[in-house]
């Protein structure tokens, strides 16, 4: 009897050092973003995809988040740009922008024609158990609006605070 319950815990202590492994460690570690084109998806705390609205590929399509559904416009690929910055394409071809180059709170981030604009880039910056904020042109964060959980909630740039809605996991 007290050999199994020694095994029962050897495997409890096995499980818990796993599960923390798994929770702690990032899926793609930012450095690799930098080192070369790589293809992503992006889980919002909701546990929703960050996608480009209604599969459209037009430039000024928001994105939102919404239930994860494998389609190609809850793909992206992170291209390096040096200094620690990515340029993010949609399904598109298009890039990830901070619309109108606007630096305030709120303004939705939508996809629009590539065009090596700064509000076209973006740092991603490591937020711990495995997440990562996604951070502006203009020093603020790309966030899920209002820490909403619902599908078709905006996707925005507002000031960085820390909270949940400010925190993604890349997804390969």
């Amino acid at each position: 009897m007290r050999s199994s319950f020694k095994t029962g815990l050897r495997a409890l202590g096995l499980l818990a050092i796993t599960a923390s492994a798994v929770v702690a460690a990032p899926l793609v570690n930012p450095a690799q973003a930098a080192e070369g084109n790589l293809q992503i998806r992006l889980l919002t705390f909701a546990q929703k995809c960050v996608d480009v609205q209604g599969v459209n590929p037009a430039d000024w399509t928001p994105l939102i988040q919404y239930a994860c559904n494998g389609q190609g416009n809850q793909q992206f690929t992170l291209y390096p740009l040096g200094d620690g910055h990515v340029a993010i394409h949609t399904f598109a071809g298009k890039c990830v922008d901070v619309q109108g180059a606007s630096t305030a709170d709120f303004t939705p981030v939508m996809q629009y024609t590539c065009n090596g604009q700064a509000n076209q880039e973006f740092t991603l910056v490591p937020a711990g158990f495995g997440t990562l904020e996604i951070h502006t042109f203009a020093g603020k964060c790309v966030d899920v609006q209002g820490a909403g959980i619902n599908d078709w909630t905006p996707v925005i740039q507002y000031t960085c605070n820390g909270q949940a809605n400010q925190h993604f996991t890349e997804m390969q």
